[in-house]
């Protein structure tokens, strides 16, 4: 350190001159506040003009040799046996040097008399601080200067304002709008804006220059506070998350299929037959002939039944996806639950406009915001608002990205400037585990998305400032690794001047009487603060200050640590209670009662990230021994991954089948979600009938015989001409008759003889037969005539090994005339149906002799008003009658004696022996 003087003399002043600068209130900030700062200059000039008998002026340059940053925090300057110097260095104390660094200080000091030739040593004292000590040191430097002989007096002055009328003084301030001119003892007021962001110490400087060269400096200090809203997110529940809903339905064309068999038991038996047949070298058509008896057996297989071996059912399976009941408005498809903490650790209250929460887009498109519920808009001085929000986005918001912004109103002087600013949140992600509302947290805001973290200056500030309790108590603080300096807990802050020096008065927690400079303070809560901050943004770490208040007996050791933060939420405090928070933990302020949560909108229906947004579909058979399965043969069955509503149609055909049965089709479609293992099916049944296989036993006739007796139908037809005659009297009536004898020759009692076969198809193990019966259809005059009865066999079972079972059936027909009849037998549960035989009509096989002939008489009828006649010509039946033959007589009836009506009566029948039938035949006359 050194100093270069300059002295000069005589240099006239206005003597007994001061200026003196006061410090405004110490304003207290949130960001983006505008606050006026009011500076007062009060300039006193005392006594007369006066001319001074000389000045001292020089620099003082300071280096620092150091491997560490210097802060110096005072330089006093004088001369020995002469006046105390101002000094001016740019840039007022307390101001770092950088290692290997320098810095220049200008000082200036004047003589009331008019100094002794001679040698004269300048003295300047340096008091700093290194690195990040709180050890004060100091340092002096010295000049010697001569003084010969005294200069001319000095002339006007100039300034950067003008010229300085005799008399007056002119101060310029950097400051204020312009310099102000004083010609005697006066004050003159301005105002500065202060804004923020940076808490800091900020001096002012003003210098007087008289017009006879005089110069003063003086400085004034203001604290501005600065405070940022710190707004923190969290998460109360897990979010919800809503799923599209799926369904599939399945329809098939038909629900039931009737086939006929591939080939029936009779084809079986047949081809088995032809095979043992060809091995001994026998030619098919005599095979044949050998196994049908001659008949045609054709309607035995299963080409000669009506219908079809397969068929083809076709399959329309529909997977349905709809959106959740959040289309229709009535619940919201995605929602996330959460609170929103504002914690104001200013004294002054923060009146905000709105909390807005928003959502990233984790699908690329337009964030989602909404605005929390808070119970009230206004954050009190040194509390906690906490707001609640529901979102409702219309995308799925699980690892979305949300944060928080207090909308502040910014205001100047307390009146709102209708600007507002939004101090945000740091993001969370949704999904994430939710932290317990209320829990512990760090006082943290951003700003143009600069992450700032914890202002632990303005929370010292705070306390500074606050009343000190009773008791004489001081308050604590540590600042990382620094030890703790104790801080009077000052009622206001007054001129920087009253603070810097000694207050015995107050006595420290550890014991030290030591004065409190707060210039050094301050220095040191920056520098740390610097360093703290770089290595926080190093490590990402956070700077933590804690100040817990102590009574005045405490010790360190005893110090109360800070509460811990609660492991779960604190229950709601009525809407008139504010929660106090933990006594001496300053980043837990006092909670503001909650506001009800109020439901957002519903989401909208153009939704992204639905659960269940695309599922896999299948569709299988059923398989077992009481299902059946078809072939795929249009179409493809329902597989892969789909995403949104889908139709598959296929065809599946159902035979060829050999064997008969009575089985379903089942085909299930179903669907599985990935993410939820959610699922859903629709099957279709379709019962499938195999029928016409016929049990393992043929039935036949082999030889039949068909017969009846043959016999005569008589008839008579009789006419009478005239039917009525009119004569006189005494006169005769005739009348003529004609009768025909008609003989015809006819069959009856018809009768059927049959040999029915039953043969053993299986072959492999004898078969029993019951219920033998049957059914004959007989044709006469074109009307079908039926008759049923049943039978009985010698045996019933049939043995394996091939050799049939016989049986006889003789049955009278219905009619005379061709027919055909059809022979019935149980086999188990199945019904065995003989090959329908058809049989002509009966032929005649002796004669019934009694009809051959018949008695014929013709006669009047006796009685009371009736006539006899007698035969004129012609001859009257009489006697027996073997053939057919006709009889044509007259008959004269009179003559009458008197007039009247009469009534002839011819009556003709005839009579069949064995046994003896009768018919008549009458022909009245009038």
């Amino acid at each position: 350190m050194s100093s270069h003087d300059s002295p000069c003399y005589p240099h006239p002043i206005i003597a007994g001159c001061r200026a003196r600068f006061v410090t405004p209130v110490t304003p207290a900030l949130v960001q983006s506040t505008l606050q006026d700062a009011t500076w007062t200059l009060n300039v006193q000039k005392t006594g007369t003009d006066t001319v001074y008998q000389g000045a001292v002026n020089g620099q003082i340059t300071i280096t620092n040799p150091q491997n560490a940053p210097v802060t110096v925090y005072n330089i006093n300057d004088y001369v020995q046996g002469g006046p105390q110097s101002t000094v001016s260095c740019g840039s007022p104390v307390p101001f770092q040097i950088q290692p290997c660094s320098s810095t220049v200080c200008n000082y200036v000091g004047y003589w009331p008399a008019a100094p002794a030739p001679g040698s004269y040593t300048n003295l300047a004292d340096v008091q700093y601080s290194v690195g990040d000590t709180a050890v004060m040191g100091n340092q002096v430097g010295t000049a010697i200067f001569q003084v010969e002989q005294l200069s001319a007096a000095v002339g006007t002055i100039n300034t950067a304002a003008g010229a300085i009328p005799a008399g007056q003084a002119v101060v310029q301030d950097g400051m204020a709008p312009q310099a102000y001119g004083f010609s005697g003892t006066s004050q003159q007021s301005y105002s500065s804006q202060l804004t923020c962001p940076d808490t800091a110490i900020l001096t002012n400087q003003a210098v007087l220059t008289a017009s006879t060269g005089q110069q003063i400096t003086q400085t004034a200090t203001v604290q501005k506070l600065c405070y940022e809203l710190a707004v923190r997110i969290a998460q109360t529940s897990a979010p919800y998350v809503g799923r599209w809903d799926w369904a599939v339905s399945k329809v098939a064309s038909a629900q039931n299929v009737t086939l006929k068999p591939a080939e029936t038991a009779w084809d079986r038996y047949v081809n088995q037959q032809l095979d043992l047949a060809q091995a001994t070298g026998q030619d098919t058509a005599t095979a044949m002939d050998a196994i049908t008896g001659g008949q045609n057996l054709t309607s035995l297989t299963a080409d000669a039944m009506p219908g079809s071996t397969n068929e083809e059912v076709a399959y329309t399976v529909t997977f349905t996806r709809s959106a959740p009941q959040a289309v229709t408005g009535s619940a919201p498809a995605f929602q996330s639950v959460g609170e929103v903490y504002i914690t104001n650790s200013s004294p002054l209250n923060a009146q905000l406009t709105e909390v807005q929460v928003s959502m990233t887009n984790p699908f690329g498109g337009l964030p989602y915001t909404t605005t929390a519920s808070c119970p009230m808009l206004t954050v009190a001085a040194g509390q906690t608002l906490t707001c609640r929000y529901i979102a409702t986005p219309s995308f799925n918001p699980v690892g979305a990205s949300v944060s928080a912004s207090a909308i502040y109103q910014n205001n100047r002087n307390g009146v709102p400037t209708g600007a507002t600013t939004p101090f945000t949140s740091a993001a969370i992600i949704v999904g994430a585990a939710a932290a317990p509302a209320g829990a512990s947290r760090k006082l943290q805001a951003a700003t143009s998305g600069e992450d700032r973290g914890d202002n632990p200056l303005a929370n010292v500030l705070s306390n500074i400032l606050k009343p000190a309790p009773a008791g004489g108590t001081t308050t604590s603080l540590s600042i990382n690794n620094l030890p703790p300096i104790p801080i009077p807990n000052l009622p206001e802050m007054p001129n920087i001047s009253g603070i810097i020096g000694s207050r015995a008065g107050n006595k420290s927690s550890n014991g030290s009487s030591a004065g409190f400079n707060l210039s050094k303070f301050m220095s040191d809560v920056a520098k740390n603060m610097a360093n703290d901050n770089k290595q926080g943004r190093d490590e990402h770490e956070q700077v933590d200050i804690s100040i817990a208040a102590e009574s005045s007996d405490a010790s360190d050791a005893d110090a109360k640590a800070p509460a811990p933060a609660p492991a779960a939420a604190p229950a709601p405090a009525p809407a008139d209670t504010v929660v106090a928070a933990a006594a001496g933990n300053p980043s837990e302020p006092p909670q503001m009662p909650l506001a009800p949560v109020v439901a957002a909108a519903p989401a909208a229906a153009n939704l992204q990230g639905l659960q269940q947004e695309c599922v896999e579909a299948g569709d299988v058979f059923v398989t077992g021994d009481e299902y059946v399965t078809g072939m795929l043969v249009a179409g493809t069955f329902p597989s892969g991954r789909i995403c949104s509503t889908t139709t598959f149609t296929y065809t599946v055909r159902y035979g060829p089948f050999k064997e008969c049965f009575n089985k379903q089709a089942v085909n299930k479609a179903s669907w599985v979600a990935a993410d939820t293992q959610q699922a859903g099916n629709a099957s279709s049944t379709v019962n499938v009938a195999v029928e016409g296989c016929g049990a393992a036993v043929a039935a036949k006739a082999k030889s039949y015989a068909v017969w009846a007796k043959k016999s005569y139908r008589w008839d008579v037809q009789k006419k009478v001409s005239p039917s009525s005659v009119t004569v006189g009297r005494d006169q005769v009536a005739k009348a003529t008759y004609s009768i025909d004898y008609i003989r015809t020759e006819i069959l009856v009692n018809p009768k059927l003889s049959t040999t029915m076969q039953f043969d053993n198809l299986a072959g492999t193990s004898a078969v029993t037969l019951s219920s033998f019966s049957f059914t004959v259809t007989s044709l006469c005059d074109g009307q079908q005539r039926q008759k049923t009865g049943t039978f009985k066999c010698a045996a019933s079972t049939i043995p394996a090994g091939g050799t049939p079972l016989t049986c006889q059936l003789q049955t009278d027909l219905p009619c005379v005339g061709p027919g055909v009849i059809v022979a019935q037998a149980l086999a188990k549960d199945r019904t065995v149906t003989s090959v329908p035989f058809n049989f002509p009509a009966p032929k005649s096989i002796d004669v019934l002799s009694e009809s051959e002939c018949a008695i014929v008489v013709d006669e009047f009828s006796q009685g009371n008003g009736l006539l006899s006649g007698n035969v004129t010509s012609g001859v009257r039946p009489y006697g027996k009658l073997c053939g057919s033959k006709q009889f044509v007589y007259t008959a004269a009836f009179g003559p009458f004696q008197a007039c009247g009506k009469q009534k002839a009566t011819n009556v003709f029948f005839f009579m069949i022996g064995g046994p003896t039938r009768s018919s008549r035949a009458n022909a009245s006359l009038n």
